[in-house]
């Protein structure tokens, strides 16, 4: 009830996936293993998406790998020097489980790329997105990219945990999602204390620098933080 914005939100950008009619869903998650100098990807022939972290043992939603699409980009990753690992495990985390969960429920046995990202910098991470569409703009196929993941905590007004600069840092990254500008996020990146640092940001750097060179429209659904963690639902329609 607390997140009711959010999730009329994400209804609408359920029905614009589903209108939009993808081939493959690749979804960018921070809570997949993750290599400190290596981007990765899950290439596990079959997939089940899991909450068990939570203690659902119920949830269990099926999906495969877009093996193709995956070596593409495992192979023109390596190319152009840019680290990139592969892994197998039918199990997906949470960060891929909760928009299959909320966006994809109408896809039976959807195809998928499960991306991490690596520990380095945010320029880094734009310039890993800038390839990955390169490599993309050559598919024949349409396909759906899905930063999955929150924005920054201690972010309630009035909580004993609550940090000013924080707050600060989410309205910096919200306006890099209009602008698709990564410059001052960056800056304020090299000023936010450790643990500050939102699991958010580097999908969406990834994803920020994927979109550079198309005309896009973009639109904020929402932003809350109820929980005292920054929620941004947001939607990108290629021009």
């Amino acid at each position: 009830e607390r997140l009711h914005a959010t999730m009329v939100a994400l209804e609408r950008m359920e029905e614009s996936l589903v209108l939009s009619k993808p081939d493959t869903l690749l979804i960018i998650s921070p809570h997949a293993p993750r290599y400190p100098d290596a981007w990765s990807a899950n290439m596990s022939p079959k997939f089940t998406a899991h909450m068990q972290e939570f203690g659902d043992h119920e949830t269990a939603i099926p999906a495969r790998v877009n093996y193709l699409l995956l070596d593409r980009i495992h192979r023109a990753m390596r190319e152009e020097k840019i680290p990139f690992t592969l892994r197998s495990s039918e199990q997906l985390e949470y960060g891929y489980t909760v928009p299959l969960t909320l966006l994809a429920r109408s896809f039976t046995n959807p195809n998928l790329v499960p991306l991490a990202p690596s520990e380095l910098p945010l320029a880094e991470q734009e310039r890993f997105g800038q390839q990955l569409y390169r490599i993309l703009q050559k598919e024949e196929g349409r396909i759906a990219v899905i930063a999955s993941a929150d924005l920054t905590h201690h972010l309630v007004p009035g909580s004993t945990e609550t940090h000013p600069e924080a707050i600060q840092y989410d309205e910096t990254l919200r306006q890099a999602a209009r602008s698709k500008d990564l410059t001052a996020l960056i800056a304020a990146s090299a000023t936010l204390p450790a643990d500050q640092h939102p699991c958010g940001e580097r999908p969406i750097a990834i994803l920020m620098g994927l979109l550079q060179s198309l005309n896009t429209h973009y639109e904020e659904l929402c932003y809350e933080a109820p929980f005292n963690v920054g929620y941004l639902t947001g939607s990108y329609r290629v021009a």
